[in-house]
């Protein structure tokens, strides 16, 4: 398998609470790879430690076989990592072209002094920071909303410039942390399909998400945690029938229940819950 991400036993605590306890696992290259898990399994902590938020208490983050342990998060974003958060965290009184234009300065050569004078680096390098800025508000369905404040976009709008936003870090690795929230089935599966068209422009994409029917679509590889721990992971349709994973999600069945199997509807109904 062509890894592009490994966690190696990682270990998160907070205070007297192990948020992770000796998570591992691997994402291939150029897959969508999926962490499920009940409320407070410790999805979101996993990805704050492989972008930087967090240092682990014990353990290593590889990425394309180097470690990126406790690197910052600006560090972390120059090899090659983007995310996306739960709640989103757009500069709301911009356009949609400033909150990408905004994510392109790392990408940016010229300094201060270039930038204050006006000098013709700072003017090219803006002039092709917005060509970017707009290419990429193009990819995620938004060109025409190029100069509307972020604040006046519809919510799953707003959701789709935080993702044009992280991919003007042009990323190798995209972290997205539940970007189905809040969404109706409609806009659900325009985020299908972007994530899908993700993946097929050479991005690995990293999917956190409640909602199964999503996970089950996109996904080619799914990591389950529970309480901490890694207790599954394989492809989605050794996950839908794995006996633990069920467990987690609906709790423990007993032989007098009609009907005894639980099916991908009942998981991503427990999931949505």
């Amino acid at each position: 398998m062509n890894d592009i991400l490994s966690v190696q036993g990682i270990f998160m605590r907070f205070g007297g609470v192990m948020a992770l306890s000796n998570v591992t696992g691997e994402v291939a290259n150029n897959t969508v790879t999926s962490i499920i898990g009940p409320n407070g399994a410790g999805k979101t902590t996993l990805i704050n430690v492989i972008s930087g938020a967090f240092a682990p208490t014990r353990g290593e983050v590889l990425f394309q076989g180097q470690t990126i342990t406790g690197l910052p998060p600006h560090k972390v974003a120059e090899r090659g990592i983007a995310r996306t958060y739960q709640n989103l965290r757009l500069f709301r009184h911009m356009t949609a072209l400033e909150n990408v234009m905004v994510a392109r300065h790392i990408k940016t050569s010229s300094g201060f002094v270039a930038c204050a004078l006006k000098l013709p680096s700072s003017r090219r390098d803006e002039q092709i920071t917005r060509i970017r800025a707009t290419e990429y508000l193009d990819f995620v369905g938004l060109a025409d909303k190029a100069h509307v404040d972020a604040l006046s976009l519809p919510f799953g709008y707003q959701r789709h410039l935080e993702i044009a936003r992280a991919l003007a870090l042009e990323p190798q690795l995209l972290l997205l942390d539940e970007p189905a929230g809040g969404l109706n089935p409609q806009e659900t599966a325009g985020l299908a399909e972007l994530i899908c068209r993700i993946r097929d422009k050479g991005i690995t994409v990293v999917l956190i998400e409640h909602d199964m029917s999503l996970v089950m679509e996109v996904s080619q590889y799914i990591l389950v945690l529970n309480y901490g721990r890694k207790i599954a992971e394989g492809t989605p349709k050794a996950i839908q029938e794995n006996e633990e994973v069920i467990e987690a999600y609906l709790g423990k069945s007993t032989e007098d229940d009609a009907g005894a199997q639980a099916t991908t509807r009942d998981v991503a109904d427990a999931g949505s819950s």
